[in-house]
């Protein structure tokens, strides 16, 4: 019988040493076709959203030959809604892309830890990483205690990069573009982003519906102001469906309407026409303030005024001292008004603005109407809720309401 021998100790080590030399040398070039076979993925999937953008475009314009995609920076929310749809796989929502002329120019699009640049309307190659942040130039002040809303942003909402402060912001009414304060109002409601109101009016005299309308169709020239005064904010999200605001009431025409912020208004010879391109900004709504003040479940469309002091039609002149302190922790709404005391200290305010006079700026419309007759509600410079009509000879501010991302101005 013949002797069977098995492999020596040394022996077994020198195949050890060997398969793991192999495993060095292999892995890695395993990893790195894997690697290359899926950033060649990421690219053609990149490839893929640029071209659907391209071919949502040529759609709309079969259906419409003066259809135009409205220059701008978009998000993938933001496009989705529009009806952008692709195949494949679809960006991360971290992604955005501008465009001119009907096309895609630049952009960042995130799949799967990896991201892709576009450059002058080139797709680039995929490498790892998220599009993420823009460097913050402007300043978060968190609130402190006693402050009725969630924190203060100074920024300007056209280059988020560029340096703001409080010594550096302007609030002027009419001021539309630079370095700004924002109030954050909400940051619960939508996961990851915050919803700020500006300051100051970007526009101190605008009609509600405008020329030519009536008050069910909403506030058509109050929109069309917001879109003028906020189209060169490309530094801040867009508005996208989820935004939108449908209201409906029952009185003598059941009255209702539908602000659609993924589309916006243009002006010709006094009608105001819907078309496509988001806008940046939108109006807050005068159930938001009620919540916000604390009146929710309580305050309706068809409820009376009330002031931020007494929660009620009992005005500064005659609260009680626990109700100005408190109407005044509600200022930062109702700031920089004139007309009779505008937001002064005789109202609860701390600032008041000379710019306009009269009632020219003494009060900024919300996208809500008042449920009897042709009125909408505004918020006060006597530091309040108040609704006036929505007829011609009436005119109110504009205090845009955008949205950022938490990750853009929070470390």
């Amino acid at each position: 019988m013949k002797n069977k021998k098995g492999f020596t100790l040394i022996e077994l080590l020198a195949i050890i040493v060997i398969l793991a030399i192999i495993a060095v040398i292999t892995v890695p070039i395993i990893l790195n076709i894997i690697d290359k076979a899926k950033a060649g993925a990421i690219e053609s999937s990149a490839q893929g959203y640029k071209d659907a953008v391209n071919k949502y475009y040529v759609t709309k314009l079969a259906s419409n030959p003066n259809y135009a995609l409205e220059d701008g920076r978009y998000t993938v929310s933001q496009l989705r809604s529009m009806g952008v749809s692709i195949s494949g796989e679809e960006p991360t929502n971290g992604s955005w892309v501008t465009t001119e002329r009907n096309a895609i120019t630049n952009g960042c699009l995130e799949f799967d830890g990896y991201k892709v640049l576009v450059t002058n309307g080139e797709v680039g190659h995929a490498e790892k990483g998220g599009c993420g942040a823009v460097n913050f130039g402007g300043t978060y002040v968190a609130p402190v205690a006693g402050d009725t809303h969630k924190g203060i942003v100074y920024m300007d909402p056209t280059d988020l990069s560029a340096t703001c402060n409080a010594d550096s912001a302007v609030s002027t009414v009419g001021t539309k573009s630079g370095c700004m304060k924002f109030y954050i109002f909400d940051n619960t409601s939508k996961n990851g982003y915050s919803y700020m109101i500006l300051d100051h009016s970007t526009s101190p005299s605008v009609k509600w519906y405008g020329a030519a309308q009536s008050a069910a169709n909403g506030p058509r020239e109050a929109l069309y102001q917001l879109y003028e005064d906020t189209k060169a904010w490309d530094a801040v999200d867009s508005m996208d469906s989820s935004e939108n605001y449908s209201v409906q009431w029952t009185d003598s025409s059941s009255r209702s309407y539908t602000i659609d912020y993924t589309k916006h208004y243009t002006l010709d010879n006094n009608t105001y026409t819907l078309v496509n391109g988001a806008t940046k900004a939108r109006l807050i709504e005068a159930e938001e303030i009620s919540t916000l003040y604390g009146n929710s479940g309580t305050w309706t469309l068809s409820s009376t005024k009330y002031y931020f002091g007494s929660g009620s039609e009992t005005g500064w002149a005659s609260q009680n001292s626990t109700q100005q302190a408190k109407q005044q922790s509600y200022a930062w709404l109702f700031d920089w008004m004139t007309g009779d005391g505008g937001g002064s200290a005789s109202k609860g305010g701390s600032h008041s603005d000379t710019v306009s006079s009269g009632t020219a700026n003494s009060g900024y419309w919300t996208a809500s109407p008042q449920t009897s007759g042709n009125s909408a509600w505004i918020v006060s410079y006597a530091g309040g809720v108040n609704f006036d009509s929505t007829d011609q000879a009436v005119n109110r501010g504009i205090r845009p309401v955008v949205r950022l991302a938490n990750t853009d101005f929070m470390e």
